[in-house]
C-alpha cells in the first residue's frame, strides 16, 4: 500500500524491515507496515490484511489512455473501476493469498475474446488487450531478508574496494556526462547554461498541474496571514528571486500546451541568523496523470527550458501571477548533479590561471560547501582570494565563511558574510560532523534510543546510524562492529 494513502486514511504505522524485489533483482526497503481491513462496498466480503507501506507501488496503469470506443460493455455489468481506461496511480497491491479469494466464477468475453470481464467481490475487472500508445509491464515480489544477509551487507557497505576493481558508471551516468559536455555553454558574463534532463518521450506523460499549484499557494497565504513576519520574509524572498533573474513573469500565458507548475511552500526557522525563511520547491508534486516533473527527469538529458513554471502572488487577495523559472531550481532531481558538474567544468576551464583553487573545488567540495584550509594565515588568505576570483568567473559568490582565525574574516564584503554574525558562537555543522572553530575541534553527536530492551535488529540499526564518510571515528565504529560480531555468536 502507498504510504500517503495509509496516512490519509489514518492507519497506524508499525516498524518493519522488508525488501521489495522486482525484475532484475532491483529492491526497495519498506520501513513500515499496517494491518488493514479490506472490504467491498456492501461489506459482503472483508478480510484483515498486513500491508507493507511504500512511497510508490508502480507507475501509472495504464501507461496512456486506452481506446474503448469499440468496447461495448453490457449495461448490467457493474465495474470495479469505471475509469479503468485512464492512467491512474495504484494504491494497493494484493498477493496471491487474497487474489484468488476475491474472484467470482462469472466471466464475459468481448472483442472476439481479446477482452475479458472477470467478476470479483468488488465488481467486474477488465482484462485483456486494448490499443494504447505505450506498452509497459510491471512485476514485483516481497521478501524479508535474513539478519545474516542484512549484517553481511552492512559490513560490505563500508569496506574498501579492491585495487583491482574499477568504479564503473551506469549507462545513464555515461549518457549524462556525454550530454553535459556536448551541450553546456557559457554566456558573455561567464555563467553556465545547462540543459535539464528528461526521459525519452516522457513529456507526454505530464498532466495538468496549475490547479494544484494554486491550491498550494492559497494554503501558503493562509499560513502567512497568521504571522506578519513570515509574510514579509516570504514577499522579500520572492521579490529577490525575481530581481536576481531566477524567474520571469509570463504576461501572455499559453494555455493550449501542458506546462508543469511547481508548487512551493515556505519553511520558517527564526533561530537561524542568515536565512530564517526559505522557499522549498516541490517538483515531486503529481499532475492529474499521476506523474510529476521529478518522475520524468534523469540526472542529465534534454528538456524544454520553458516546460515548468510557478504561480505566486504578493498577498492573499492579489491576483495569481505565473512565472517561468530561468535557472536550475532546487527541488528537481537533476539540480544536485548539474550544480556539482558545473563546478567541476568551471574548475577545469579556469585551472590554467587558478591551479590551486581549481584543485580545491575538485577535491575539497561537497555539494555547495567548500571545506579546505592552509598551514599558514598568508596561504589561507591567498587561497581565499583565488577561490573567490575563480568562482566569480562563473557567476558564483562565496559566502557564509567560517575560520578558526578571525583575521581571515576581517576584510570580507557585505555579501560574503561570516556564518554567524557573532563569530561562531556555536559549533558549525559540516556534513555530519560539528566543527568548533574557536578551539579548532571536531565533534560527533550520537543519539541512542532510550529503550530498555534491544533486539539484534535494533542494535544493527543503531550502529548503522554512525555515518562516518571521512573515517574520523573509525576506532569507535570498529568497536561497534566487533560488538555486533560477538552478539551474533550468541544463539
Amino acid at each position: 500500500m502507498r504510504e500517503d494513502i495509509a496516512r490519509k486514511l489514518g492507519f497506524k504505522f508499525r516498524s518493519a524491515n522488508q525488501s521489495i524485489t522486482g525484475i532484475n533483482g532491483i529492491t526497495q526497503a519498506s520501513k513500515y507496515s499496517a494491518k488493514i481491513e479490506v472490504s467491498n462496498r456492501d461489506y459482503t466480503f472483508a478480510r484483515n490484511v498486513q500491508f507493507s507501506l511504500l512511497p510508490k507501488i508502480t507507475d501509472a496503469i495504464p501507461v496512456s489512455k486506452l481506446n474503448i470506443s469499440d468496447l461495448n460493455i453490457p449495461a448490467s455489468i457493474k465495474l470495479a473501476d469505471s475509469n479503468f481506461y485512464m492512467p491512474g496511480q495504484i494504491d494497493i497491491l494484493i498477493g496471491s493469498e487474497l487474489f484468488f479469494e476475491i474472484l467470482d466464477p462469472e466471466q464475459h468475453y468481448l472483442q472476439e475474446g481479446n477482452v475479458i470481464l472477470q467478476n470479483t467481490k468488488f465488481g467486474y475487472l477488465v482484462t485483456g488487450t486494448l490499443p494504447q500508445s505505450q506498452q509497459q509491464a510491471n512485476c514485483c515480489l516481497i521478501s524479508e531478508p535474513s539478519l545474516y544477509i542484512t549484517v553481511k551487507k552492512f559490513f560490505e557497505l563500508e569496506s574498501l574496494p579492491d585495487d583491482s576493481k574499477e568504479i564503473t558508471k551506469s549507462e545513464e551516468e555515461i549518457y549524462c556526462e556525454e550530454h553535459f559536455v556536448s551541450t553546456y555553454k557559457r554566456d558573455k558574463t561567464g555563467r553556465f547554461i545547462v540543459r535539464l534532463p528528461i526521459k525519452e518521450n516522457a513529456e507526454t506523460l505530464l498532466g495538468y498541474s496549475k490547479e494544484n499549484a494554486i491550491k498550494r499557494l492559497n494554503g501558503i497565504w493562509e499560513k502567512l496571514n497568521k504571522n506578519n513576519t513570515m509574510g514579509t520574509l516570504y514577499k522579500e524572498f520572492m521579490n529577490e528571486y525575481e530581481l536576481l533573474g531566477h524567474m520571469e513573469e509570463i504576461k501572455n500565458e499559453t494555455l493550449d500546451k501542458i506546462n508543469y507548475y511547481i508548487p512551493h511552500h515556505s519553511v520558517y526557522e527564526p533561530e537561524k541568523t542568515s536565512t530564517s525563511l526559505r522557499v522549498v520547491f516541490d517538483a515531486s508534486a503529481k499532475t492529474t496523470s499521476g506523474f510529476s516533473l521529478n518522475s520524468i527527469l534523469l540526472n542529465g538529458g534534454i528538456i524544454q527550458q520553458d516546460l515548468f513554471s510557478i504561480v505566486s502572488r504578493t498577498s492573499a487577495d492579489a491576483p495569481v501571477k505565473t512565472y517561468k523559472l530561468a535557472t536550475v531550481t532546487y527541488g528537481t532531481v537533476s539540480a544536485p548533479s548539474l550544480a556539482t558538474r558545473t563546478l567541476k567544468a568551471l574548475a577545469d576551464e579556469e585551472k590554467a590561471e587558478f591551479p590551486d583553487a581549481a584543485d580545491v573545488i575538485c577535491n575539497d567540495s561537497y555539494m555547495d560547501d567548500i571545506i579546505s584550509g592552509e598551514s599558514t594565515l598568508d596561504g589561507a588568505k591567498k587561497l581565499q582570494t583565488r577561490l573567490s576570483q575563480l568562482l566569480q568567473r562563473g557567476g558564483f559568490e562565496l559566502h557564509k565563511w567560517v575560520s578558526n582565525s578571525p583575521e581571515l574574516l576581517k576584510d570580507l564584503s557585505a555579501s560574503s558574510y561570516v556564518f554567524d554574525k557573532e563569530f561562531q558562537v556555536a559549533p558549525v555543522k559540516t556534513i555530519v560532523i560539528l566543527w568548533d572553530p574557536k578551539v579548532d575541534c571536531l565533534t560527533y553527536k550520537v543519539k541512542i534510543s532510550d529503550k530498555v530492551n534491544f533486539s539484534k535488529r535494533d542494535v544493527l540499526s543503531e550502529i548503522a546510524r554512525l555515518y562516518d564518510p571521512l573515517g574520523l571515528i573509525g576506532p569507535i565504529v570498529t568497536k561497534a562492529k566487533i560488538f555486533i560480531q560477538e552478539l551474533w555468536k550468541i544463539k
